[in-house]
């Protein structure tokens, strides 16, 4: 019988003596990793610089080949493309683009331009750097309230110790002591007081939506997305508490998703909340709605 030896019964290879110059290789690498690191640096993503996301849903199944050649040549920088739960749903995200958020929704009105009106736009979104400490969005709603009003008080409060202090820590950055924070859920350790105005981006998710197993929201706490059923679960609680911590003729404003608008207003409605308006994002969707505490 045949037998085919790969290695020689008699095998000497000197490993010992070839130690110095591999390590002298491995450390050479490493030196040359570093440099690499630290002068061209390192090519980051949208997720990590910030940029724009947008969500779109076409009439049947997207042609993304066209959709990238057609947003390629807007000048845009970095734009990718990806299905999103099904053929017909795409995520595009945009590099962060130099200057102030009217240079942001520039780029969106291209977008929109190059895309037509055959696609419905179901969400646009301005992404933050994940990888910067001072641009983390804990207590964001707050500070900019705080920032817009210097001259009001503003309460703001989350479940979450950890968010919390780093809500805490954002407003010392930016500066703003108008602003009080509980650690609480809901209204539930906030001092009885009356407000002018409550707002809230609170949890309105489905439980059994189907987003929540794809893309980025993959890697958020479900605390902050699920609310039940229908959605509507913290929206309910909110509204049902509101009236004891609104001032006469004060303003609840609330956030939630882009196909709960009349469930929203339902809701409002059942609690005698008057003067309803529901406001739109930049992909023109409907996701905030505000009452009024009108008191007779």
């Amino acid at each position: 019988m045949f037998q085919l030896k790969l290695v020689p019964q008699k095998t000497s290879i000197p490993f010992v003596n070839w130690r110095n110059p591999a390590m002298a290789c491995s450390a050479a690498l490493v030196v040359l990793s570093m440099i690499l690191v630290f002068t061209p640096g390192l090519n980051f993503g949208i997720d990590f610089r910030g940029g724009i996301l947008i969500e779109v849903q076409t009439e049947g199944p997207a042609n993304l080949s066209d959709m990238r050649s057609n947003l390629g040549n807007l000048g845009l920088g970095e734009v990718s493309l990806q299905e999103f739960g099904s053929a017909d749903t795409v995520l595009i995200r945009i590099e962060k683009q130099p200057g102030d958020a009217a240079a942001q929704q520039v780029a969106v009105s291209k977008v929109r331009a190059a895309l037509g009106d055959g696609v419905d736009y179901r969400r646009t979104e301005f992404v933050g750097p994940k990888v910067s400490g001072e641009l983390i969005e804990a207590g964001a709603i707050a500070i900019a309230l705080a920032s817009e009003r210097p001259d009001c008080n503003i309460v703001a409060t989350d479940s979450n110790t950890n968010d919390l202090m780093m809500a805490k820590k954002n407003a010392t950055t930016h500066q703003r002591e108008n602003i009080h924070f509980y650690l609480s859920n809901w209204y539930q350790n906030i001092p009885s007081q009356e407000f002018d105005l409550i707002v809230s981006n609170p949890p309105y998710i489905k439980q059994d939506d189907e987003h929540l197993s794809q893309g980025d929201v993959r890697f958020e706490p479900e605390l902050a997305l699920v609310a039940g059923a229908d959605g509507m679960q913290a929206i309910n609680i909110i509204l049902g508490n509101a009236k004891q911590y609104l001032a006469s003729n004060a303003y609840l404003l609330i956030e939630h998703g882009y196909d709960q608008k009349q469930l929203v207003h339902e809701a409002f409605l059942k609690h005698d909340f008057k003067q309803l308006k529901t406001f739109q994002d930049l992909s023109g969707q409907d996701r905030m709605t505000m009452g009024n505490n009108q008191i007779n």
